[in-house]
């Protein structure tokens, strides 16, 4: 179900290699025995495990010396006829939900191309729906989870998904304009889930997994509103480029690759400042205390590590006037 490869630079499993037919490749870096956060990708459909990216990955283990570069690979279009694969996407979902929820990870970024931001985001709703819980310690898999990003995913279905596609494929019923499944995963993001947390200090009675969109604005099989619908206007980005030239970045400085690159940050860096993490969904119990600073025209809001690094930068003898209370209140 994984394998994992120990390197130090990022190099593609062969394809005659035993390993290339687990569901699961990890690229760990050989001078870090230990890491507590990993990348997966996702491919989209008729998509491949490593050509889908191209240089996505290998840039992304350049950036992230300490976090681990994983790819997901699944059968689907093309590839699913060619096998004989008939496993649904909801299958493949669980399957992935089930994988992270093995690994020894404290935070997942999950970063899905076209499809596979659907099947990431139905992995989070199988962790939701089937209570999936971490080892023995009782915490939600999907608490995991740092961070969605959705790279040209038709979150609303494609119109480019026609019949006979549409009705006879399984995976043409996922695609097709307002599917059951693209419903049912939006109603749980919308229902019970945060996803835009970071702006707004998130609401401890849901679980929270801030979710981000890479919208391709010369995109031919899926439109912009689908690609973005439901995600905030503040966490979207419009990029120059195609549906399958988005997750092919040339260089580091390419305009979809760096945004994704500073989001995976911001997921990781989240965790530790988030109300619900670690809640399973209950309010109050675990809610992280914060400081107000009183100004003579507002009131700032810091969490205690945040209030420590400034008064280690204040001059000496500045007063404060404080006043605190819980993250829930």
């Amino acid at each position: 179900m994984v394998h994992r490869l120990s390197q130090e630079a990022f190099e593609p499993i062969a394809s005659s290699s035993a390993g290339s037919a687990e569901a699961l490749v990890i690229h760990r870096h050989a001078n870090v025995p230990e890491t507590t956060q990993n990348i997966i990708l996702v491919h989209g459909l008729n998509g491949q495990r490593y050509p889908t990216w191209d240089k996505f990955p290998g840039l992304l283990f350049d950036d992230y010396p300490s976090v681990d570069v994983s790819l997901y690979d699944y059968a689907s279009g093309l590839r699913r006829w060619r096998r004989g694969a008939s496993i649904r996407l909801e299958d493949h979902a669980l399957h992935l939900a089930e994988t992270i929820g093995e690994e020894d990870y404290a935070q997942t970024v999950l970063i899905g191309h076209s499809m596979g931001g659907l099947l990431c985001m139905a992995a989070v709703r199988s962790m939701i729906d089937s209570g999936l819980n971490v080892h023995s310690d009782g915490t939600p898999t999907v608490n995991r989870v740092a961070g969605v990003i959705l790279m040209a995913s038709p979150l609303a279905g494609s119109l480019r998904a026609v019949w006979p596609f549409n009705w006879l494929t399984a995976d043409g019923r996922v695609l097709r304009a307002h599917s059951q499944l693209a419903r049912s995963i939006n109603e749980c993001f919308t229902n019970q889930l945060v996803i835009n947390c970071i702006q707004d200090g998130g609401i401890s009675a849901r679980y929270c997994v801030p979710t981000y969109a890479v919208v391709a604005m010369r995109d031919r099989w899926v439109d912009r509103y689908s690609s973005s619908v439901s995600i905030p206007a503040n966490q979207q980005r419009h990029v120059r480029g195609s549906h399958t030239s988005i997750v092919k970045p040339s260089s580091r400085d390419d305009d979809a690759y760096r945004w994704v690159r500073l989001r995976i940050k911001d997921c990781f860096e989240h965790k530790p400042h988030c109300g619900s993490r670690g809640l399973g969904g209950s309010s109050g119990e675990g809610s992280h205390p914060r400081v107000d600073i009183s100004t003579r025209d507002s009131v700032i809001e810091l969490t205690l590590e945040e209030f420590d690094r400034l008064r280690k930068d204040l001059p000496e003898g500045y007063r404060f006037r404080l006043r605190g209370r819980d993250w829930g209140s």
